[in-house]
């Protein structure tokens, strides 16, 4: 019996020596997927609010540089200078001037009022997005605008 009561403890013993390192390494590589995706997660949190920061920072820049030109609205001058303002920027690919829910005009030389429809979302501090927007120039993206 007590030669019974050696073996089955020795066995015990040895199967924990091999099982317990496997579990072991199971729980920490589980521990560290997960941690990475935490950080992966984290980083396109960290580089979207970055991106969305940037088109921000453009667009008032773009704004306050219109403004500050003092042209006539859809102007060849203001054409050329919204024009500018996109080629320069890294994130905006049109600049255009709205009037009563219609673009007038743009950088890319848009001729006749386009119909913006339905604004998206307004911020507190009253800057407008319409989402989803298609228009005629653009083919068949949908395009996010902000006014």
């Amino acid at each position: 019996m007590q030669r019974l009561a050696g073996i089955v403890i020795s066995s015990a013993i040895g199967l924990g020596v091999i099982v317990l390192p496997i579990l072991t390494s199971v729980h920490v590589a589980r521990k560290q997927v997960v941690e990475n995706e935490f950080t992966l997660l984290r980083d396109y949190a960290h580089e979207s609010l970055r991106r969305a920061d940037g088109v921000g920072d453009q667009s008032i820049s773009a704004f306050r540089r219109l403004c500050q030109a003092s042209l006539p609205p859809c102007s060849a001058a203001e054409i050329d200078l919204m024009r500018q303002i996109a080629i320069t920027s890294s994130y905006l690919m049109a600049v255009g001037r709205i009037r009563n829910n219609q673009l007038i005009c743009t950088s890319l030389g848009t001729d006749r009022p386009i119909p913006l429809g339905p604004v998206s979302y307004v911020s507190k501090t009253g800057e407008i997005l319409r989402l989803n927007l298609r228009l005629p120039f653009s083919g068949a993206s949908h395009l996010a605008f902000s006014s």
